[in-house]
C-alpha cells in the first residue's frame, strides 16, 4: 500500500472492472481503504480482484455483482451490502456504456438513461442511510466534459425521437450534473452546513490556492432573497496582483472573507502564476508549459458548478436569464474567467413565494444580485478553505507569504 490516508474507510466503485472504475478502485485499495467494486461479469470480476490485491498489497477488496441497468438488480446490490456493512463513506457511481442502436433496459427505460444516469440516482438514495452512518462521506458522480453538448427533452424521456448514440451519451452526462447540483440543493436547504473544504469543495483548486463550497445570499428591498452555492474550482485566480485582496472585494458584506478592502489598481496584464497547471504537468509528466490548448487539461477539470436560487416567482425563460446573469458573477470574482480550460455551469431555481410587481425592472435587478451573490460565495470557499493531507496547493492563509502578498508574474 502507498499509505495508509483511506484506512477504515469503506469505499463501493461501480463499474470497476474497467477503466476509471477499476483505476479508482486501485488507487483506494492502495490507500488502505476496504473497497467494494460492482461489476456483472464473472469472469472480470475475478480478474479485477486479483488484480487489485497484487498491486495494492490490501486484502480488503471484494466485489458485488449487479447490472445497474435494472433497478431490480439495483435494489438486491443495495440490500446485499448493507447485509454486510454497517456504513458507507464513499460512493463512486461510475458505471456507463454507449449503446450503438437503441436498446431498452428489462425494465423498459432507454438503455443509455436506465444505466449511466437512472443507476446513480437509484444507487444513491438507496444508500443514504449508510452514507449518513459514513459522515462526512462522500458521493462521486462521474460525469463527462460532454455533459455540454447535452440536452435533457423531458417530453421524450424514451428518445424514440432522433435516437444517436452520441446524444444519448452526451444527455445522460447532462442528468448527471444535473443530479449532482440537485445534492447541492438538498445541503443549502439544511439548517447548517460546513464551507470551504466541505462536501463537494474537498479537492476543488484555483490557479494559486485551494478551492472549495462556498455560499452567500442577500434580501432586496422589496424583500425578495437571492443565494448562491458554489464548488469553486476553476483555472483562473480569485486574488489580485500585489497583494492578498478578492476579486470580489467589492462585493463583500460584513467582512465575510477577512474584510482585506479592495485590490490596488491592477496591471490588467498582470496573471498569476498558474501553479494548478504546474501540478497537473508534474502529475503528467510533461515539460513545464506544455500543459496549454488541445495538451492541458480539458475542462472538466476545473469544473465549477454553482446554484442561484431565489423565493420571488419566476418563469422558465426567467430563470435563465438569471443563471446567464448569475454567470457575470464568476468574471467579477476570478480572473481568467471563462478560459478554454473551465467548464461552468450555473442552475437556477425558485421557491415561487414572492410575485414580481415590476417584473421587467425586478427580473434585470435579480440577475444582478445572482451575480453579487455568486462572486461573494466563490470568494468565501476559498477564505474558507482548510489544510488537508494531500493538498497540492497552499490555503489562502497559507498562500500568503511573510510580505503579506501572494505570488504573481505575467506566465499564464
Amino acid at each position: 500500500m502507498e499509505n495508509n490516508t483511506m484506512k477504515g474507510k469503506i469505499c463501493l466503485v461501480t463499474g470497476a472492472t474497467a477503466g476509471i472504475g477499476e483505476a479508482t478502485a486501485l488507487l483506494l485499495a492502495k490507500l488502505g481503504a476496504t473497497v467494494v467494486g460492482v461489476g456483472r461479469n464473472p469472469a472480470k470480476i475475478e480478474n479485477s480482484i486479483r488484480m487489485i490485491k497484487e498491486k495494492s498489497g490490501n486484502p480488503d477488496v471484494a466485489f458485488l455483482k449487479a447490472d445497474l441497468s435494472s433497478q431490480k438488480d439495483i435494489r438486491e446490490l443495495a440490500q446485499q451490502f448493507k447485509d454486510q456493512y454497517s456504513r458507507l463513506d464513499v460512493l463512486v457511481n461510475n458505471a456507463g456504456a454507449t449503446f450503438t442502436e437503441r436498446q431498452q433496459s428489462i425494465d423498459g427505460i432507454e438503455m443509455t438513461f436506465a444505466l449511466n444516469h437512472l443507476g446513480y440516482f437509484l444507487l444513491t438514495n438507496l444508500l443514504l442511510d449508510l452514507l449518513e452512518k459514513g459522515a462526512p462521506a462522500r458521493i462521486i458522480n462521474v460525469s463527462s466534459s460532454l455533459h455540454k453538448m447535452g440536452k435533457l427533452d423531458f417530453g421524450d424521456i424514451p428518445f424514440d425521437n432522433g435516437y444517436t448514440r452520441s446524444k444519448a451519451y452526451q444527455r445522460t452526462k447532462l442528468a448527471n450534473i444535473a443530479f449532482t447540483a440537485a445534492g447541492l440543493i438538498a445541503l443549502a436547504a439544511g439548517e447548517d452546513f460546513d464551507l470551504g473544504t466541505a462536501g463537494a469543495g474537498v479537492g476543488a483548486t484555483t490557479a494559486l490556492l485551494k478551492g472549495g463550497l462556498g455560499s452567500a445570499s442577500l434580501v432586496m428591498p422589496e424583500g425578495i432573497t437571492v443565494g448562491a452555492l458554489v464548488v469553486a474550482n476553476p483555472h483562473g485566480s480569485v486574488v489580485a496582483p500585489g497583494g492578498k485582496a478578492f476579486w470580489a472585494a467589492p462585493f463583500e458584506m460584513h467582512a465575510e472573507f477577512g474584510g482585506i478592502g479592495m485590490p490596488a489598481s491592477p496591471d490588467p496584464f498582470l496573471l498569476p502564476r498558474n501553479d494548478k497547471l504546474r501540478a497537473y504537468e508534474a502529475m503528467r509528466g510533461l515539460p513545464k508549459g506544455a500543459a496549454t490548448p488541445p495538451a492541458g487539461p480539458s475542462a472538466s477539470m476545473n469544473t465549477t458548478i454553482a446554484i442561484v436560487a431565489t423565493n420571488a416567482i419566476m418563469d422558465k425563460a426567467q430563470l435563465l436569464r438569471m443563471a446567464v446573469a448569475a454567470q457575470d458573477g464568476m468574471a467579477r470574482a476570478i480572473v481568467p474567467s471563462h478560459t478554454p480550460f473551465d467548464g461552468d455551469l450555473v442552475f437556477a431555481l425558485s421557491t415561487a413565494e414572492v410575485a414580481l410587481q415590476k417584473p421587467v425592472e425586478e427580473s434585470s435587478r435579480l440577475g444582478h444580485a445572482a451575480a453579487v451573490c455568486l462572486s461573494r460565495a466563490i470568494a468565501r470557499a476559498i477564505y474558507l478553505a482548510r489544510p488537508a493531507p494531500g493538498d497540492t496547493l497552499p490555503t489562502w492563509r497559507q498562500g500568503v507569504g511573510a510580505d503579506g502578498k501572494i505570488p504573481f508574474n505575467r506566465a499564464v
